[in-house]
Order: C-alpha cells, then sequence, then structure tokens
C-alpha cells in the first residue's frame, strides 16, 4: 500500500468515525477498521472491513464508502439495541448435533440456529434504525442489496427448494422484494408462516426477538428438514452466515440498561406512528362512532405501553416489502466525499514531510544556532478535542468577545485645521476675509477587518504530567487552552496556526505541526491537539524562535504569539532567562506581541514566566478571556494608535 493509500485510509477511518459520532449524537464508541470477514462491534469500537471487494463484484470507490456506511450503521444497530450474551446462550440452548433432535423438532443444526436467530435480530435492529434513526436507511438498503444479499442467478432459481427458502428467509428479514423464479411450494410455506416472522422484528428485548424466530423454525423445520434430505444436502452445512462463532466471539453489544432506554424511544415513536396513521384512517371515514374511536386508541395504547412481558405493538399480517431502490443520487454523494477525502489526505502528506530547519538566534551578543525536525503529531484523538471543546463552551465564547475587538476595521478620519496636509483652495477666500485658518486637513486611512493573527506553541516536555488544583494534569490543561483559543479565532475566522514541541536529552528540539496552515480547524488538526501526551525535555528558547520566524513571515498589523507553558524551561549552553526576555523585547520592537498562557499551580514556574515574559503572563484558568481582552486593548493602542 502506497504512502497515500496509507494516508487515505487514516483519513476516512477519522472522517467515518466523526460522522457517526455527530449523526448518532454519542460518543461512547470508537471506531477501526478490520480485515475480518465482515463488521463487528466489541462493546468498545465498532470495527468496519476496510477491502469488501468481491471475487465476482468489484465495487467503486464512492460504493465502497456507502458500503462501510451501511457496515457501521448496521453495527452501531447491534449496540444500541441487542444483548449478545443473550444470543449466544439461546443459540447453545437450542442447538445439538443429535439427528433425533432434529428429527423430533425441538433442537437444530448449530448452523441453522444461528440463522434463524441472526437475521430475525438484522431484521429487527434495521427495522428499529429506520424508526429511531431514518438517515440510516438508505446506506443499509445498498449494503443489503449490493453487498450482504444480492439476488442469486435468475437460471439457479427453483432448482434447489433449501437454497430457494434461505434466500426468501434472508430477503423476508430485511425487507427485500421477492425474487422471479422461486419454487413455489417455498412461497407458500413462507407466506403460511410470515405472520410469526413479523411479529419477531417488533419485539422489545432481543430474547423476544429470538424466541419469534424458533417459533418460525418450529413451523418451517419439518418441511425444510424434508427437502434438505431429498436433495441430499448436509443440514450441519445448511447456512447463510458462514464464520458466524468467531463473529459472536468478538461482538460485545449493548448493556441492558442501554437497551431498554433505546428500546423504550424506539416504541414511544412508532406508537406516534401508528397512532397518526390511526387516526388518519379513522377520519377518512364518516360513519366512525367517536366512542368506537375512543375504545380503538384506547385498545392500542395497552398494546404499545410496557407490561410485565415486554413491549408489545401491533404487527401487520403481509409483510411490508420494498423494492430496489435507484442508487445513483446516493452514489453521487459519496463521490463528493471520496473527493474531500482525496483532498484532504494529499494535505497531510504534505503537512507529514519530515523537514530539518536551522534555527539562529542573536541576542545579548551572543550567537546561538541549532536545527530543529519539523513534523506532525501522529497520536491522534478528535474524540478528546471535542470533548474539551463542549466542556469549555462558555469560555469559548467569552474568548470570541475578547479576540473580536482585534479584527474590527479602523474607520477612515480626516482631520482639520493642521499646519501640514491637503490646501483646500475654496477655504482660501475665508482664510483672508473672516479670520479663519482652517484650509488645511489631512486624511487618515483606515485599516481592514481581520488584520490580525495569532499563533501558538504548546509545551508537551514530562514535567506537564504533574498535576493542578483541579486533579487534572497540566498536559490536560494545556491542551484545553489550546483548543479553547482555537475554537475562539476559528469561530471568528482569525488566522491561526499551532505547534507543539518537546525537545531530547541531546538538546534536539522536535516542533509538531498541530495546525500549520491558517485556514479552517480541521478534524487532523482537532485529533493532534486531543492527542498530545508528554514527552521529554523542553528547550524553550529554540521553540520561542521558531514561532518568532513563522510570525515574523505574517504581514498583519497585530500578530500574537502565544506560549502555553508550565514556566519550567530547561536551558542550555548561553541560554538563561534573560535570552527569552531579550527575545520577546526584540520581537515586540518588530511588531510582534508575545504573550505567555501559564498552566500550573506551581508559583515557581508562574515567576520564573513572569520573569521572562513581564507582565503578559495570563493564568488559563483565572479570567483567561478578560485578562487577554485587557492586553489586546493595550495591543490595539501600540499597533494602531487606538
Amino acid at each position: 500500500m502506497s504512502s497515500l493509500d496509507t494516508k487515505l485510509k487514516e483519513v476516512k477511518g477519522r472522517r467515518l468515525h466523526r460522522s457517526l459520532r455527530k449523526k448518532f449524537k454519542r460518543r461512547d464508541f470508537e471506531f477501526d477498521w478490520t480485515n475480518f470477514y465482515t463488521a463487528y462491534f466489541d462493546g468498545k469500537t465498532i470495527f468496519v472491513k476496510y477491502d469488501v471487494q468481491k471475487p465476482d463484484k468489484s465495487f467503486s470507490e464512492a460504493e465502497i464508502y456507502l458500503l462501510h456506511l451501511g457496515f457501521a450503521y448496521h453495527e452501531m444497530g447491534h449496540k444500541l439495541y441487542d444483548i449478545v450474551q443473550d444470543f449466544k446462550d439461546w443459540v447453545i440452548s437450542n442447538y445439538s448435533a443429535n439427528k433425533a433432535d432434529w428429527e423430533e423438532n425441538n433442537k437444530w443444526p448449530k448452523n441453522i440456529v444461528q440463522t434463524w436467530g441472526n437475521l430475525a435480530l438484522d431484521g429487527r435492529l434495521e427495522r428499529f434504525l429506520r424508526i429511531d434513526y431514518p438517515f440510516t436507511t438508505d446506506e443499509i438498503d445498498f449494503l443489503n442489496h449490493e453487498w450482504a444479499y444480492p439476488p442469486s442467478p435468475v437460471e439457479n432459481r427453483g432448482e434447489s427448494k433449501v437454497n430457494d427458502f434461505l434466500e426468501m428467509y434472508g430477503r423476508r428479514c430485511l425487507e427485500m422484494e421477492d425474487l422471479e423464479g422461486w419454487n413455489n411450494e417455498v412461497i407458500t410455506l413462507m407466506d403460511q408462516n410470515q405472520f410469526i416472522l413479523e411479529e419477531a422484528f417488533i419485539q422489545s428485548t432481543t430474547i423476544e426477538c429470538l424466541n419469534k424466530s424458533k417459533e418460525h423454525l418450529i413451523a418451517v423445520w419439518p418441511t425444510l428438514y424434508q427437502w434438505i434430505l431429498e436433495e441430499n444436502q448436509e443440514p450441519a452445512s445448511v447456512s447463510t452466515s458462514p464464520n458466524k462463532d468467531e463473529d459472536l466471539d468478538l461482538s460485545e453489544w449493548a448493556n441492558s440498561e442501554d437497551v431498554n432506554t433505546n428500546i423504550q424511544r424506539v416504541m414511544d415513536k412508532l406508537k406516534d406512528v401508528l397512532n397518526g396513521s390511526n387516526v388518519s384512517s379513522k377520519a377518512s371515514e364518516e360513519s366512525d362512532d367517536k366512542d368506537d374511536k375512543k375504545d380503538e386508541k384506547s385498545g392500542l395504547d395497552e398494546k404499545l405501553n410496557p407490561n410485565e412481558d415486554g413491549i408489545q405493538i401491533i404487527s401487520p399480517v403481509k409483510p411490508c416489502l420494498r423494492e430496489k431502490p435507484d442508487f445513483k443520487r446516493l452514489i453521487s454523494s459519496a463521490d463528493k466525499e471520496m473527493e474531500n477525502s482525496h483532498i484532504q489526505a494529499e494535505e497531510e502528506l504534505k503537512e507529514d514531510e519530515i523537514i530539518d530547519t536551522p534555527i539562529t538566534i542573536m541576542c545579548n551578543n551572543t550567537v546561538i544556532n541549532d536545527t530543529v525536525t519539523e513534523c506532525t503529531y501522529e497520536r491522534k484523538n478528535e474524540a478528546a478535542f471535542d470533548e474539551m471543546v463542549a466542556s469549555n463552551r462558555k469560555q469559548i465564547i467569552a474568548l470570541e468577545k475578547a479576540l473580536q475587538i482585534i479584527l474590527a476595521p479602523v474607520p477612515e478620519t480626516r482631520t482639520h485645521n493642521r499646519k501640514r496636509g491637503r490646501l483646500r483652495p475654496q477655504s482660501i477666500w475665508r482664510a483672508v476675509h473672516c479670520d479663519d485658518d482652517n484650509i488645511r486637513t489631512k486624511t487618515n486611512r483606515g485599516l481592514p477587518t481581520e488584520d490580525a493573527s495569532i499563533s501558538l506553541m504548546v509545551d508537551i516536555s514530562y514535567s506537564t504530567i504533574s498535576m493542578c488544583d483541579n486533579n487534572k494534569r497540566v498536559i490536560t490543561e494545556m491542551k484545553e487552552a489550546l483548543s479553547v483559543v482555537l475554537s475562539a479565532a476559528h469561530k471568528i475566522k482569525l488566522p491561526s496556526k499551532a505547534y507543539a514541541f518537546t525537545s531530547d536529552f541531546d538538546s534536539n528540539t522536535n516542533i509538531y505541526h498541530l495546525k500549520p496552515l491558517e485556514d479552517k480547524l480541521k478534524s487532523q488538526h482537532k485529533g493532534a491537539i486531543g492527542g498530545l501526551s508528554p514527552e521529554m525535555g523542553n528547550r524553550d528558547v529554540i521553540a520561542l524562535q521558531y514561532l518568532l520566524n513563522q510570525v515574523q513571515e505574517r504581514k498583519e498589523s497585530i500578530r500574537l504569539a502565544v506560549m502555553i507553558s508550565d514556566g519550567e524551561p530547561n536551558f542550555y549552553e548561553n541560554e538563561t532567562e534573560e535570552t527569552i526576555k531579550e527575545m520577546v523585547k526584540l520581537a515586540n520592537k518588530k511588531g510582534i506581541d508575545v504573550f505567555c498562557i501559564f498552566v500550573g499551580n506551581d508559583n515557581r514556574g508562574y515567576e520564573c514566566a513572569k520573569r521572562m515574559y513581564g507582565n503578559r503572563v495570563i493564568r488559563s484558568k483565572s479570567g483567561l478571556a478578560s485578562n487577554l481582552k485587557r492586553h489586546l486593548i493595550k495591543v490595539l493602542s501600540l499597533r494602531r494608535g487606538l
């Protein structure tokens, strides 16, 4: 796999994970790719098969994306509505390798039990998803029609009653349209017992659904078993779910408390749907009696409300089968998603380049030369970033208002009665005859909006593993401070960049690109910030000079350089607190305003930061927005004369 393909796989996974969390409004799961034959959920992570190509069918990249979504939605359904241990126990209690049990129709081959139970649960969860999360319908339909249960060849239908019945059972469970050419005896057997299957799909618990599928199996097994023997097939090999044992060993779905909550929500929605359709149909019949309507509604409520046996609803006698949809529009939308994924992957590949950059510092007649290694930060955790943003929403809003003042445009002004400026000839007569010497004006040009930028550098040395007063580690507080500032800047469209740094024991400094471009705050940037963790040392002198070099290239009238630090730098030869202090002064003369956001409860570190950065040290948790605003007002006065 090429570097681009590897990066594309990573990007697709992150984008899919973010999409799932956003659409389902849940963050209690992770996502990863697998080489397993299908998808599964292990209780913590949804695993989806990455390579879904089949020997007999090739899928486009957009179609593969839709299959990935369909797999992920399906596994989310298991997580929401099913208890896997109930399924495992049910299979064990109902299968037997003894032919006598098969003939007595009280236990069946393991593969048959798994097929009946698994497909019934699949049909149930997909119906629930359509009610609970309607957006899942198209991708699950695409998965079922194109990958999981594509139609058998026309010439093969009707040759085997067993194969016809298994195909019909699977398609009926998933509400897929019947196929022409099936044996009539197969269709009759299925239609006669369809009502039992329909009841399975609306049961409130996993075990009740499985028991209903067992009732269906009991009803059809004598005939199906006879067909198996007539066709000389092996009962223990008849199945539509290969490798199910391995699938179950890997799977761990939901717990009972989550399932009950989710099922109750589905039943409430279904109750509203049925009540709505019931009222509509009754309203169209002018001869209906009002009392009859009340009685019918009351009866419906009783069937929908929870009772000791679980939630029950009215089920249709005939299956509601749906024709195969036209997926052209869906594929077109997926094509656009793939274009965006490729663009992001190519951008990240460029950011992933490892660059050795020379750094030169001239300070107090001392020259310091070194080299930093620039690279991206590999450990990513976008979910952690999102959690930090959610928990600091108020602080972000306050910081937006604070930063907004440096983005406000400066209006054009005109001053009069000046010794110098533009001469106004039309005013000369007034000056001669009326003793009015206001004959000159000067226009002070304004400045455009968004004439400012902010760049940040965060320390991720080992000292950040220490604890703050709020039982959070310093590194966590640093990440929160960085996420708050970047989120606020992103919201008000203030150009921003972000980096992290650490140094090894040989004084080699790594600069990690967290957000190296000033454009949008993208998922890879969020993931890098959320994944930050303590590393080794921190050579602040080199890191600060790198940051100042980046800021100096910018053209805005207000350029902010912010160090996020715990105030405990490591100094090497010819480096002291005075070095940083002098660097800050020189930057200020060049029009760069340097700030330090101090994180931690170490007073010694705080005093050290103040000695280096002067009065522009701001505590991260003590009025970050208000203190920064106070400093920015002074910056406006200095840089724009306001």
